[in-house]
């Protein structure tokens, strides 16, 4: 049994009449030897009765611990996710040079740094510089997760999460940084965007972040003249999915529209709904298996 009261990292903390919950903290305490497997709605449900344990042993009212936040549980999944797909990747990242990481926010990290120099600067100097004249900015929030290839090798990428330690967790949120600067116009295969949930602004939150996305790349497929290659956008949605969700979430990448000698492309290119760990690896493998055939 865990000894909240003598613990060095508290998952939850009083703060007067209210209280903090350390979600990575949860996590890492329930899977500082182990990963989560199984049923997500088990394994999300038992993290926030570790909570309400937590909050009975250091006399914390569980009312004030935000224990059932909907942001405290999109973070976990994010931790699970981050781990189940590093783990499929992480064993093609030699032969490929290719990784899948979480990304921060874009207040952390501009998606633009990812690129190398002269496509960063194709972006910003080209495309983002002009519509600024113009009085226009281009915004948008970061994927949650990009698959990118052609990367520098590094071995990190090749070495297996096993377990979600706090340890583990900033190696797979500060991945990111091993690859800032260094994509190619074309090493970006796919993003991803993560969800817990499906309320109508963050349908069109993930159109939107898909539509940006493919924009970019487009850019960069005129200015290289190469349109051999495609950079998909995928919704993994650890809920229900319905049918107004779908209809939504089919809206066109608004540049592929105002051509009329091209077919138009979706913002979104598949939507995954997963209930368990075995969902979220079969979604990952069968996006790799599109994009880069790793699995032959």
């Amino acid at each position: 049994m865990r000894d909240c009261k003598n613990c060095t990292n508290p998952c939850v903390e009083a703060k007067g009449s209210k209280s903090i919950t350390h979600g990575n903290r949860v996590i890492a305490c329930a899977y500082s030897d182990s990963l989560p497997k199984g049923s997500l709605d088990e394994i999300l449900s038992g993290l926030e009765q570790n909570v309400l344990y937590s909050c009975t042993e250091l006399g914390i009212s569980p009312k004030a611990s935000g224990s059932t936040d909907n942001n405290i549980r999109g973070a976990w999944t994010r931790w699970i996710f981050s781990a189940v797909s590093w783990n499929f990747f992480c064993e093609y990242a030699a032969q490929h040079n290719a990784c899948v990481v979480m990304l921060p926010p874009i207040s952390r990290l501009t998606f633009t740094d990812l690129f190398d120099t002269d496509s960063g600067e194709a972006l910003k100097r080209g495309l983002l510089s002009r519509l600024k004249s113009h009085g226009i900015e281009l915004t948008m929030s970061n994927p949650d997760f990009i698959c990118a290839a052609d990367v520098p090798p590094d071995e990190l990428f090749q070495v297996p999460i096993t377990s979600l330690s706090l340890e583990n967790q900033a190696i797979l949120a500060k991945a990111h940084e091993k690859i800032v600067g260094s994509c190619q116009y074309n090493s970006v295969k796919f993003g991803i965007a993560l969800k817990t949930s499906l309320r109508s602004d963050r349908r069109y939150q993930i159109i939107h972040e898909g539509s940006t996305l493919k924009a970019f790349i487009a850019h960069l497929q005129v200015r290289y003249w190469d349109i051999d290659f495609e950079t998909n956008y995928y919704a993994v949605v650890a809920n229900h999915v319905s049918e107004a969700d779908r209809r939504v979430l089919s809206a066109p990448a608004i540049h592929s529209i105002v051509d009329v000698h091209a077919p138009p492309v979706k913002a979104i290119d598949a939507i995954y709904e997963v209930r368990s760990t075995e969902d979220m690896e079969s979604c990952i493998r069968k996006m790799v298996e599109h994009h880069l055939g790793l699995l032959q």
